[in-house]
């Protein structure tokens, strides 16, 4: 997220590296980067470096797509799957998610030094690298895919429509939410498509885009591992665009279009829900408030188009 939040102060967080990691924070410095989680750069008494991440799980869809639960159970597979020999997970370090108060869950994860990415900054060699890590995380063995939950293909609940909840929701009223109508039930058509002929469940991230990775000691790492799930793997395949046939290549996979379609779809009815539970909730005019309209209006169009 780009702004810290109004309900957790630092004091509770350095309370939280105390008790759930025995680490003393002599800094704690707010980073306004990714969007999803709030994240603190931390130098601890030793001076050593650690990158601090604060899930609100009434945020993202974690309040009803199983919340901390699902929360735990992807970051306890992703730090499986690093101690199972995959070394470009950035997993957590010492308990995966502390939760703290009723609507905060603390993750701490090593400092790593190296270049990030924005949405869109793949480049062919990013790309075929990113490619490559998505087949790895694939491969998983049962006893560390199973550790994480199964995507039941659930999309958030949106939220009405309030002029009245903050500057925003004159615009929401405004919107032309026509094509959301159509395009979740094709969703739904697609849902029952896959689910009465399912393909090979795999261990997903979720979510391999650029911005989710780093760049560090020569070598591409995979980050933010928050919503990985047990899934087909067109979760993250439809993201690779232009590497589906490399996928099948690699993997002998062949990738089915109606998954590949049915988590592009997804994609943008819960960017599309999420930005409407987000305006119909008190809201201001933040940077946080920005992105999420901005997100809202690019999926609402995503749907026009197609």
């Amino acid at each position: 997220m780009l702004t810290p939040p109004d309900d957790l102060s630092e004091p509770v967080v350095r309370d939280a590296l105390a008790a759930g990691w025995s680490l003393t924070a002599a800094t704690l410095d707010y980073r306004a980067v990714g969007f999803g989680a709030h994240h603190w750069a931390v130098v601890d008494a030793s001076g050593r470096r650690w990158f601090v991440s604060v899930v609100d799980l009434r945020k993202g869809g974690f309040d009803q797509l199983g919340g901390f639960d699902q929360l735990l159970a992807s970051l306890t597979a992703a730090t499986a799957l690093r101690d199972s020999g995959c070394d470009f997970v950035v997993a957590p370090v010492g308990a995966p998610v502390v939760r703290v108060g009723e609507f905060y869950a603390v993750t701490v994860y090593p400092h790593v030094e190296g270049e990030s990415f924005g949405w869109d900054d793949y480049s062919d060699s990013h790309r075929a690298a990113m490619l490559d890590l998505v087949v790895a995380v694939h491969a998983a063995p049962a006893s560390v895919r199973d550790l994480a939950c199964a995507d039941d293909y659930a999309i958030p609940a949106g939220g009405p429509v309030r002029p009245e909840a903050g500057p925003y929701g004159p615009r929401v009223a405004k919107l032309d939410l026509s094509p959301v109508s159509a395009a979740t039930a094709r969703y739904g058509s697609l849902v029952d498509g896959v689910r009465s002929s399912p393909p090979e469940m795999v261990l997903t991230h979720g979510e391999p885009h650029p911005g989710n990775t780093m760049r560090a000691g020569g070598r591409c790492l995979l980050i933010d591992w928050e919503t990985a799930m047990v899934a087909p793997p067109e979760r993250d395949v439809w993201q690779l665009d232009g590497m589906q046939e490399a996928y099948t290549a690699a993997t002998g996979v062949v990738l089915r279009a109606d998954a590949l379609e049915l988590y592009r779809l997804r994609w943008d009815l819960s960017e599309i829900a999420q930005g409407l539970a987000w305006f119909a909730a008190p809201h201001g005019d933040t940077e946080d408030d920005g992105e999420t309209w901005d997100n809202l209006v690019e999926s609402l169009g995503n749907l026009s188009a197609s």
